[in-house]
């Protein structure tokens, strides 16, 4: 819910409001108590729709207003508006028609002109003038102290556009660019209007996208659009069988003023058709629904990873200017994970440590599946990854010989994978080896693909859409649950003591404060949920270190040195071992710093339950309000670590030449979160170091490298021109391309 979203009080503006669905909201904002003024030019039409706004106004005293203007008038606009006895705390944009319908040769220049001036540069200007209106408003009431008790006042400005922001439509050649033009308007107002929320005023934008709906104006399209255009849009029948199945503008007002209600930026008014096509646009509108394409993390939080840290709160995305304590959010007992993490779950009741949402189930299922990872547990399965990283220098070495260049992140994906599924299953998907499981690989991609995508659009996941919007994933997605289950099938035919792995080190332990003891399908839940989470994961941080030292070769050298004067023999590398090699693990770190494997926001949420709204560095949130750091960007912040978008490992040297454990001062502590923090804190973080640190230290023994001439991996745009950055793109997961690397043996092999 909206903080202060209750309209009963407000004054709202609307231009357009003369009739059709300006009218109709106009209608509905009276009946629930708002002050509404109305704008538009035909003071006739104004007069009928006031008189028919007054009726519907819930009490007597309300102000109805109606003012003739021209609102293609930019000075006119602003005039009046400033003339008005109150300053509206909504502005709805409803201004607009298409009465411009062609096709572009048979439209004249002045069709284009009108189209554009009635759907675009109305919204434009009157949000320009009231904009401004509000900045000043607050800058005079600086002075003023605020009550403590004195909610935000809350200034928001709703843009009614249309589905045709998304689609091209043959006959709309008029209309189409305007109305993207007004989307385009709205999704770079929203980022700008964060500059302006403070603890006494918040701002926001929405914007509507309805399909067609009963009106005046529709009727009167109907009369003028192409055949064509008719068989595209589906509106062939008659005005009595489209009557039937075309929402009212009551219908649509509803759920306009019910979305912004909620917080949502984008109104797709429940309607299917506008909701997929807003997910599949390709382009800056900040998105409650799916994104088909993934978004690379520079690219996609630039404009927030140049300015300081902050936190974001949904469903408002606003951006605080102070920087904030991580754990402020992250262990904090109010907060417990977004609703969107139950959409990674196989099946409603089974959960696993990273999808369960009770605090009680996750921290029963956490203590439970901990003992699967302590240090005892590590230890055991050690020996186990050793062999697969055996494999993969032995693949390494071949590669050596052949002078063929390596794919470092298939290389390590085949290798984490391999001891994923060996500690989750305890057997090996044999990927290093034999290509017949390496369509698993795709699998995995493909349901963190799909994972995302539900998450980010969760009425995707009920609809079952896959099958006919995503076939190629669920094809993919079927091979892959069908070798699970034969992964599966075979880990039952033999003893629980039989193999090394997550099924024999927690089966049959108890929670000791409960009782519970975890099912089997709770248990394969998980070893399901190790297998992308502790493959793709590990592999993404191997790659991003490979391809930083390629780039840096005097810390490249510095790690080299460092390992062969520890050990003097490769076989002697083990686990315990390397807690001296305090350059490797600065190197890791550092890695994990510009390029995190899960380098988006992980979503927290107040329950709506609660009773008390929660403060964070002097804001109120909400309850049902969600929250989250974004990873990337927090990393690379220059108030956390100067110079982020260089390679300098030396940031988490310690202090001490004896210390044994990273040496980030506190500052950069509160950012440094690739594995997140508290009691959600990725639960595999020690197995995933003792993974990373062995491969390469090994790699490092074994071989000297070099990035591969004809191979350029994608890079991101740094800040800095002389410095590049391992491109990662987010899926739920990082996913990547890289580094191309020649190896040659060290002479120790």
């Amino acid at each position: 819910m909206a903080p202060d979203s209750s309209t009963r009080h407000k004054n709202v503006f609307i231009t357009g409001g003369s009739q059709g669905l300006g009218q109709e909201l106009a209608q509905m904002l009276a009946s629930k108590g708002a002050h509404v003024t109305i704008f538009a030019r035909r003071k006739e039409r104004l007069n009928i729709a006031q008189s028919d706004i007054i009726a519907q106004r819930l009490h007597p005293n309300q102000e109805i207003n109606a003012v003739s203007l021209d609102l293609r008038d930019p000075a006119a606009v602003a005039s009046v508006f400033a003339s008005q006895p109150q300053i509206p705390d909504t502005l709805i944009c409803a201004a607009g028609c298409n009465v411009e319908l062609g096709f572009l040769a048979d439209l004249n220049a002045k069709d284009l002109e009108t189209c554009m001036e009635s759907n675009y540069f109305t919204a434009a200007y009157a949000a320009q003038a009231l904009l401004k209106i509000w900045i000043n408003d607050d800058k005079n009431k600086e002075s003023v102290p605020k009550s403590p008790n004195e909610p935000a006042r809350h200034r928001q400005i709703i843009f009614i556009n249309s589905a045709a922001a998304f689609a091209a439509v043959p006959g709309y050649i008029a209309y189409n660019p305007a109305r993207a033009a007004l989307r385009a308007l709205a999704d770079t107002l929203r980022m700008e209007i964060m500059r302006y929320s403070s603890t006494k005023s918040t701002y926001t934008v929405h914007c509507a996208f309805p399909s067609n709906f009963m009106s005046p104006q529709f009727l009167a399209e109907q009369s003028l659009k192409p055949a064509l255009t008719k068989q595209i849009e589906g509106t062939t029948a008659s005005i009595d069988e489209l009557a039937k199945k075309v929402p009212t503008a009551r219908k649509v007002a509803e759920g306009i003023i019910q979305g912004t209600e909620r917080g949502d930026f984008a109104l797709c008014n429940d309607s299917l058709e506008a909701s997929f096509l807003f997910a599949n646009m390709i382009g800056p509108s900040p998105k409650r629904g799916f994104g088909l394409v993934t978004s690379s993390g520079m690219d996609r939080i630039n404009w927030f990873s140049t300015r300081p840290p902050r936190f974001k709160v949904r469903p408002y995305d606003r951006d605080y200017e102070n920087r904030i304590d991580v754990t402020d959010i992250y262990r904090n007992e109010a907060f417990g994970k977004s609703k969107a993490y139950l959409m990674t779950q196989s099946k409603p009741d089974v959960h696993s440590v990273f999808s369960a949402l009770d605090k009680r189930i996750h921290r029963s299922r956490r203590k439970i599946v901990s003992t699967g990872l302590s240090e005892k547990s590590i230890r055991r399965f050690e020996p186990t990854m050793t062999s697969q990283i055996e494999i993969y220098l032995d693949n390494l070495k071949k590669a050596a010989q052949s002078c063929q260049p390596v794919n470092m992140t298939v290389a390590c994906k085949y290798l984490a994978l391999d001891i994923s599924s060996l500690f989750g299953f305890g057997s090996s998907l044999k990927l290093q080896t034999n290509d017949r499981n390496r369509f698993i690989a795709e699998g995995m991609e493909a349901g963190m693909y799909r994972t995302n995508i539900h998450m980010q659009y969760p009425l995707s996941k009920y609809l079952g859409v896959d099958a006919f919007l995503l076939p190629f994933l669920f094809s993919i997605k079927e091979r892959y649950k069908t070798a699970l289950r034969a992964m599966i099938a075979d880990r039952l035919t033999v003893s629980k003591d039989a193999r090394e792995d997550l099924f024999s080190f927690i089966t049959g332990i108890k929670d000791p404060e409960t009782g519970d003891e975890i099912s089997q399908n709770d248990l394969f839940a998980e070893a399901e949920f190790f297998l992308p989470a502790g493959g793709q994961t590990t592999s993404s941080a191997i790659a991003a270190l490979f391809f930083y030292l390629a780039q840096n070769p005097e810390c490249a050298s510095r790690l080299i040195d460092e390992i062969r004067s520890t050990f003097t023999r490769g076989d002697q590398i083990e686990h315990n071992e390397l807690s001296t090699c305090t350059y490797l693990r600065a190197c890791i770190d550092e890695a994990l710093r510009m390029s995190p494997p899960a380098p988006g926001t992980l979503w927290r949420e107040i329950s709506e339950d609660s009773q008390e709204s929660v403060v964070v560095d002097g804001h109120v949130i909400p309850s049902g309000t969600v929250v989250g750091i974004n990873i990337y960007a927090i990393h690379h912040n220059e108030e956390y670590f100067p110079n982020p978008s260089k390679f300098r490992p030396e940031r988490f040297l310690p202090r001490s030449e004896t210390a044994t454990v990273s040496g980030a001062n506190k500052t950069q502590q509160l950012a440094f979160s690739p594995f997140s923090i508290g009691t959600r804190g990725c639960i595999g973080k020690a197995l995933a170091y003792m993974e990373i640190s062995l491969v390469v230290a090994k790699t490092l023994w074994y071989f000297d490298f070099e990035e591969h001439p004809d191979h350029g991996t994608q890079t991101h745009m740094s800040p800095d021109p002389a410095q590049k950055e391992f491109k990662i793109r987010d899926q739920l997961i990082a996913t990547h391309d890289g580094p191309y690397l020649v190896f040659r043996p060290s002479g120790k092999l």
